[in-house]
């Protein structure tokens, strides 16, 4: 081969590029990742990401530098886009080769980019600006390795990476044809981190990721600015013709010893890689703590920009004119402008009331427009980080006890929180159980604590879900499919006890099945969201409004004997859309959750 033409030896190379090397080449230096700052949202994301990566070969973080605690953040993207931009101005950047050694050269019909190396050594001690600020980006990239070291390979095998590129398409329809970032070349590269770094980037501005898969098909990632990549380097893939300005930073990460990564299938589930929208219902009455809980739950979800969230103001006139100023919040539109963060909000008075069901129902009515998951809460609540990634994961891809899948609505009683913010703690999952009747004929429900070191779970990589018998109205995530079949009930008014129970037959009659994921061992090691179960800081409807109000109470009366023949007559076409599904009886409800309706009785468990 040593006396082949330089051109044809690469294209012998290029046609081997399928086959594994196990030679490596020796690592620079070791790092020390005890001193790389902790990326704080990682270990919500973390499960997600080894994942997709062991099943899809790719995983997508958005707004990745957004993770960081103020406390710890050092940089940013706005930072970085500036560095990217001072490299271009100082042409510092310089027109991308293929191949190595002897076969290294410059086709812009291959590959059009320009780039520019930070080697770990440029990096340690940085010399300008631009380095400096890149070296602070290794260190963002640097803290997921120790985890995908420890999930992806062998014991005791590690990644190690060799510094950064940073690349740049000018935008006249350069490309990079379709390539693996591992070959006989560069046998040792394993991983591939990307972030991509344009502010500016629009739909036919191009320049999309294609991923290629075994089975021939292909998936496209748009080039949004503060979205990282994480793939195997042995996918293959390119980069679509470009007609916009694109930069994008790279770290590949490399083993010492050959390893064997699972095979490579095809996206499971695309939804997943997406960032589906999130309505997020909140009916507020006379509640110091509604804009508390809405801050929470933007501030902590990985993705802010997917919500759209529905609020229900039901405030007296005077008493409350300031309770819920202007609700400042965090500024969640990404730099491309794309998936803006929504809040649709309306004000009644108080005396207009009717209860949390009907308040529920105005909010869906008014403000849903079809996202793909439904989250109903109450205004008194607080969130753990990366909840929405964690939520849509337990419904798409949770499994039971026993490893079965099923058509999962999240719901159950989170521990409780004591103002302002102290979170309290729970011994384990809060399962729901039927408690009592009560003298109205409405079944109680009640919250227990399962210890779950007693169900002997297999280790697994897959969300675990404990399944029990009712929702809890107060923290219920599904897919919207499922409250568009079964929507909150406007016409129960004044009904407050009655509403978990009519709300869970209604869904779990049209087939769909509640849950509450694992905590503790083999689940998650924290909670996912708290309530405030004291009422102590605010009025409630009934307090205010049942004393003087006959016909609230005469609207309690018969939502509860509405719901009373709901569950004993089974009859779901008599109720006009407000009944029972048809996938399942009210009678095999009863076996289920082990109640007898009509005797009012709970039978033993």
């Amino acid at each position: 081969m040593e006396n082949l033409p330089d051109n044809l030896k690469f294209k012998i190379l290029e046609l081997l590029n399928e086959n594994k090397n196990p030679s490596a080449p020796p690592i620079q230096r070791p790092l020390n990742f005890s001193e790389v700052p902790e990326n704080l949202a990682w270990k919500f994301k973390e499960d997600e990401v080894i994942h997709q990566l062991r099943s899809n070969g790719f995983t997508v973080i958005d707004d990745f530098l957004s993770y960081y605690e103020e406390s710890v953040k050092d940089t940013d993207i706005v930072e970085v886009i500036g560095a990217c931009n001072e490299s271009l101005e100082n042409s510092s950047l310089l027109p991308a080769a293929i191949g190595y050694g002897v076969t290294r050269h410059i086709d812009k019909s291959v590959r059009g980019d320009s780039t520019r190396l930070f080697s770990n050594a440029d990096l340690d001690l940085p010399a300008d600006h631009v380095t400096a600020t890149m070296n602070k980006l290794r260190n963002r990239m640097l803290s997921l390795v120790p985890s995908l070291s420890t999930h992806l390979l062998p014991p005791n095998t590690a990644l190690t990476p060799k510094g950064l590129q940073l690349a740049y398409y000018p935008g006249n329809g350069e490309h990079y044809h379709a390539h693996r970032d591992s070959s006989p070349l560069n046998p040792d590269r394993r991983i591939t981190i990307l972030l991509y770094v344009n502010k500016d980037w629009n739909k036919g501005d191009g320049g999309e990721l294609r991923l290629h898969f075994p089975d021939k098909s292909v998936f496209d990632i748009e080039p949004i600015a503060n979205r990282l990549i994480i793939f195997r380097s042995d996918l293959l893939h390119q980069v679509l013709p470009t007609n916009a300005a694109r930069f994008a930073v790279t770290m590949w990460l490399y083993t010492r010893e050959p390893v064997n990564l699972p095979t490579l299938t095809k996206p499971l589930d695309i939804s997943q890689l997406s960032h589906p929208t999130i309505f997020v219902s909140i009916p507020s009455y006379r509640d110091s703590e509604t804009h508390k809980t809405v801050k929470s739950l933007i501030s902590t979800a990985a993705n802010p920009s997917r919500l759209r969230i529905g609020i229900l103001y039901q405030d007296h006139e005077e008493e409350d004119k300031d309770l819920h100023n202007d609700l400042a919040l965090p500024d969640v539109q990404n730099l491309n402008g794309q998936n803006m963060l929504q809040i649709k909000t309306k004000r009644i008075s108080h005396l207009l009331a009717t209860g949390p069901m009907t308040a529920r129902a105005q909010i869906f009515t008014e403000f849903f427009a079809n996202e793909d998951f439904y989250f109903q809460v109450d205004s008194h609540m607080r969130f753990e980080n990366g909840w929405d990634d964690y939520l849509v994961r337990c419904v798409l891809d949770g499994v039971g006890v026993n490893e079965e899948k099923k058509n999962w609505i999240v719901s159950f009683y989170p521990p409780s929180y004591s103002l302002p913010d102290e979170k309290g703690i729970s011994d384990g999952p809060i399962v729901l159980s039927p408690k009592e009747f009560d003298k109205d004929g409405m079944l109680r429900l009640k919250g227990q604590a399962m210890n779950v070191e007693t169900l002997n779970l297999p280790q697994s990589d897959k969300i675990r879900l404990i399944e029990h018998s009712f929702i809890a109205s107060g923290f219920l995530f599904a897919q919207s499919e499922a409250i568009i079949k079964c929507p909150p009930d406007g016409t129960l008014r004044g009904l407050f006890f009655g509403e978990e129970i009519s709300h869970s037959a209604r869904l779990w009659t049209s087939g769909y099945d509640f849950a509450v994921p694992v905590f503790g061992p083999n689940g998650m090691d924290h909670y996912i969201a708290y309530h405030l179960w004291s009422r102590k800081h605010r009025t409630t409807w009934w307090d205010d409004l049942s004393k003087e109000n006959d016909q609230l109470i005469q609207d309690r009366l018969n939502s509860q004997e509405f719901v009373r023949k709901l569950l004993t007559d089974g009859d779901s076409e008599a109720h006009e859309g407000r009944g029972l599904g048809k996938v399942r009886s009210v009678k095999e409800f009863e076996t289920y959750c082990k109640v007898d309706f009509k005797k009012q009785c709970i039978m033993n468990n």
